[in-house]
């Protein structure tokens, strides 16, 4: 049986190998998901995945508009971030695993699942792997499969910077600890500079982000919250984007969308197409004039989405 323990909003489950996954809740409480899951065959639940880096503060902000629409948001921490221990053996299938772990501890027969960025891949594994357990996959701007997955060959072409960052650099998990360390010390000095130079390759969609001040608290507790214990989370996830999944896309059953703005250049767009084409039936949808950080202000026509999603 699982354990899990309560820490005012925060949640904390400890999985059959002793080791510690956390989460917080937002929206619906989780118990009228509970007994709607009971009484029909799809759930308004939806595990809430955050991105490189990233921690279960990601979805904070989409609390109350998520409850209006009935949805309960899972904000999961994944592997070394914020409450959650690190896995022995990393893989997105192992993390599908624990997704279903998760579920059942929960009581959640079905669900939905979301994933932005770096999270976009635990996400659709957790979709493909789970199969006819999940109701609908939202991915935001989602790194998409840098090298194929097992069994392929669709490795995409990267420009330079993303050849760089998500084929050369993961090579070293020194250098990218060392990166992601000296990042979480200019976060703790200044998180308006911090999340600048997260936006500094960015088009003006990104930039302009930069003259909200809740826009900027919001995105540097978060960063700063989900490098609490070191970067070596990082490392990992970008060790596991640059080899092939082992899990396929094509297998995820859910009806899925995938947002991406035309002005975003943190994830590489052939990979995230190479993704859109792999899924059966996926929508791509491009969000015109908008960067990576779209989100931050227009959170509501994902929410919308689920809601129609699951409830249909």
């Amino acid at each position: 049986m699982s354990h899990v323990m309560q820490h005012a909003v925060d949640q904390t489950l400890t999985l059959p190998d002793a080791r510690r996954f956390g989460f917080r809740i937002y929206g619906r409480p989780l118990g009228e998901a509970q007994r709607r899951s009971g009484t029909s065959s799809r759930s308004a639940a939806v595990l809430a995945v955050h991105g490189t880096p990233g921690s279960r503060r990601k979805y904070a902000p989409v609390d109350a508009a998520a409850a209006r629409r009935g949805l309960t948001l899972i904000s999961l921490d994944r592997w070394g971030y914020g409450l959650t221990d690190p896995h022995p053996d990393p893989s997105f299938s192992h993390w599908a695993d624990d997704l279903a772990y998760i579920a059942d501890s929960l009581g959640l027969d079905r669900f939905a699942i979301c994933g932005i960025s770096g999270g976009g891949p635990f996400a659709a594994a957790a979709a493909a792997e789970l199969r006819e357990r999940v109701t609908a996959v939202a991915l935001v701007a989602p790194v998409g499969p840098l090298a194929g997955w097992a069994g392929t060959t669709n490795a995409p072409r990267l420009d330079p910077m993303h050849t760089f960052s998500f084929r050369i650099l993961p090579r070293s998990p020194l250098a990218v600890r060392f990166v992601f360390a000296t990042y979480r010390g200019i976060l703790r000095v200044s998180p308006h500079v911090g999340v600048a130079l997260a936006m500094a390759r960015n088009g003006w969609a990104d930039l302009r982000l930069l003259k909200e001040r809740d826009v900027i608290l919001e995105l540097g507790d978060m960063m700063g919250d989900s490098l609490s214990r070191g970067a070596t989370a990082a490392a990992v996830d970008l060790a596991l984007f640059r080899e092939p999944w082992d899990v396929s896309p094509e297998t995820i059953q859910a009806p899925t969308r995938i947002w991406f703005g035309d002005q975003d250049r943190n994830v590489p767009s052939k990979a995230l197409e190479t993704l859109a084409d792999a899924v059966p039936n996926a929508e791509l949808v491009r969000v015109d004039q908008q960067g990576h950080f779209w989100l931050s202000h227009r959170f509501d026509g994902v929410l919308d989405w689920l809601q129609h999603s699951v409830n249909h």
